[in-house]
């Protein structure tokens, strides 16, 4: 058998090393022996493929082995401090076709095991600086009732769900855990309109300083299972929600609805400013772009 890297995108564009082939005969018989022969194609960056996503994410024609600027940002990958998501811009974000926010700033995890609270309520005051009051920006340094220092990062989430132990720096931290997810909103009139949040577990919710809900139960995220009547202001507003994990699985979903539908006209920001420039910023100084630190 042949694969065929034109046929199959598995086997193409592979670094060099060793791997483990595992090889079965028809009817789930045993195989005696099998010999494999790799050989690779000096021309495979100029043959006429049709790439798939991973393999090309900026959608310019090459695939990452091949491109010297995976992200088509025009800085070298070499030179780059996020190599593969764009960070040499102005950037602004928008709900998806259902309306659901996708796109966060977040601050955690945050591990909060010697606080008591009610069930899988999440606990108040774990900011010096009270949640009524935070307005952060991508990169911002944040003071936690600890006395350290977190910083407000970038979530780009895929899906309307947004799965936090999906992303590496969430992924395996103990619990219970908490996390903050802050979105600049921006509409364009003022209107009435519901917030419909999902969460697992518990949460709170704050809209323009003013908490608008909170959630005590221990569950797996739904779609709008909790919703708050709210009033979006012309201009930027201010959504924080606080989600709290006591273990298994941490999520969420947002959105606004206007009579159960979905608010797809709005300007979702990482930024104070509103619009978000980002040519290459480090806040923290550590060689890694904010728009992909972790």
């Amino acid at each position: 058998a042949v694969l065929n890297p034109e046929d199959n995108s598995i086997v193409r564009f592979l670094e060099e090393g060793s791997y483990s082939v595992c090889v079965e005969g028809l009817f789930s018989s045993a195989v005696d022996s099998y010999q494999i022969s790799i050989a690779q194609r000096e021309d495979l960056c100029e043959a006429e493929l049709e790439l798939t996503q991973t393999e090309d994410p900026d959608q310019d024609g090459l695939a990452n082995p091949c491109d010297s600027d995976d992200d088509n940002d025009d800085f070298l990958d070499n030179e780059d401090n996020c190599p593969l998501i764009h960070n040499n811009g102005t950037y602004s974000y928008a709900p998806d076709e259902d309306g659901f926010i996708r796109d966060w700033l977040v601050l955690g995890p945050l591990y909060t095991s010697g606080i008591t609270t009610t069930s899988c309520l999440p606990p108040l005051e774990l900011v010096p600086a009270t949640e009524q009051a935070l307005s952060p920006s991508l990169g911002d340094a944040q003071e936690i009732w600890t006395g350290a220092s977190k910083t407000w990062n970038a979530l780009f989430s895929q899906d309307s769900w947004v799965n936090f132990i999906g992303f590496d720096h969430f992924n395996n931290s103990p619990t219970p855990r908490e996390v903050f997810a802050f979105a600049w909103i921006h509409s364009d009139y003022e209107r009435s309109a519901t917030l419909g949040v999902g969460s697992d577990d518990g949460s709170r919710m704050w809209l323009n300083g003013t908490m608008i809900n909170e959630v005590s139960s221990c569950q797996g995220s739904t779609v709008d299972q909790f919703q708050s009547s709210v009033t979006l202001l012309a201009g930027w507003n201010r959504l924080l929600i606080h989600v709290r994990d006591g273990g298994g699985g941490w999520s969420m979903y947002a959105r606004f609805l206007d009579n159960g539908v979905p608010i797809t006209d709005l300007e979702v920001s990482l930024s104070a400013s509103g619009t978000l420039t980002d040519v290459q910023n480090d806040s923290d100084g550590d060689g890694i772009g904010d728009l992909c630190e972790e």
